[in-house]
């Protein structure tokens, strides 16, 4: 992999990048990606770096709040990394943390993943007790559940207070709070931080509720979970069972999909039941 500056120029791998130099790196794909960089910039800053990350505008107060002495941009300057050009053809192999490490010439190290999100964000979901956060979307098609299965899932909630959370409102689940579409990223934050539980694909929802601490039913296609959930993380991966998975993006099946398919609603039940004695990931093949 090779690094690309904003004027096309390369720039090698593992680089210092001078010592004196602000390290300006730009970060636009997938919001759950860029939490997964958070790591490495921190330990940039650690080491005494000036760091700055260039993503969406919508993302960059959030992530401002979240991580102190780092600077948010949203407009690339002369001599910023391009972290999406320098990932848009490879395939998962390892965790995407490790990988920005190695682009950016940061030690691979035991990273830190907990934040803590200011009160204000939180407040104002307290007024239910331990929701579950379920994200039932996905950007790829490799990563979405049938819709089915999450209306069963939804069916064998009743009595746990549900909250839905992702950017349409549609297909319809019931649940008690539909709050697609409706939340800002400090919001979404805010939301994540008061639920007992998080159920979702292989997504920045998943990401967030990891960060916070908070348990996670992950449900993933065809990528390995060991390349996007970090050890140490509260969270059990739920797998299907199939002779090409992991494929690890190097899709075989023609758009069949059955390894996400054959996660049945009870395996995520069962997953969620679990999830109080969880205190490391675990992966379930089903």
């Amino acid at each position: 992999m090779t690094l690309r500056d904003s004027a096309g120029r390369v720039t090698p791998v593992g680089g210092t990048h001078g010592q004196g130099a602000t390290l300006s790196v730009a970060r636009f794909h997938g919001l759950g990606n860029v939490l997964m960089l958070l790591p490495v910039l921190r330990a940039l800053q650690q080491s005494g770096r000036r760091v700055e990350l260039v993503t969406h505008a919508a993302w960059a107060p959030a992530l401002r709040a979240l991580s102190t002495g780092l600077h948010v941009h949203t407009e690339r300057r002369e001599g910023t990394l391009d972290l999406d050009q320098a990932t848009s053809s490879v395939r998962p192999s390892e965790h995407r943390t490790d990988e920005f490490a190695d682009l950016l010439g940061v030690p691979r190290r035991h990273w830190p993943i907990l934040v803590r999100v200011p009160a204000a964000w939180a407040e104002p979901f307290h007024r239910s007790r331990g929701p579950v956060v379920f994200a039932p979307e996905a950007a790829h098609p490799s990563r979405r559940w049938p819709i089915a299965y999450a209306r069963q899932v939804a069916a064998l909630l009743q009595g746990r207070p549900l909250w839905l959370t992702g950017l349409s409102q549609e297909p319809m689940i019931p649940c008690d709070e539909d709050l697609r579409g409706r939340l800002s990223l400090q919001e979404l934050f805010g939301s994540i931080a008061a639920a007992s539980a998080v159920i979702g694909m292989d997504s920045a929802v998943v990401q967030i509720a990891m960060m916070l601490g908070v348990p996670v039913v992950a449900i993933f296609g065809g990528v390995d979970p060991r390349f996007r959930i970090l050890p140490d993380a509260r969270a059990v991966a739920l797998v299907g069972r199939a002779t090409c998975r992991p494929c690890n993006k190097n899709e075989t099946c023609g758009g069949a999909y059955d390894c996400i398919r054959r996660i049945q609603a009870s395996d995520v039940m069962e997953a969620l039941e679990r999830l109080p004695a969880v205190r490391h990931r675990e992966i379930w093949e089903r």
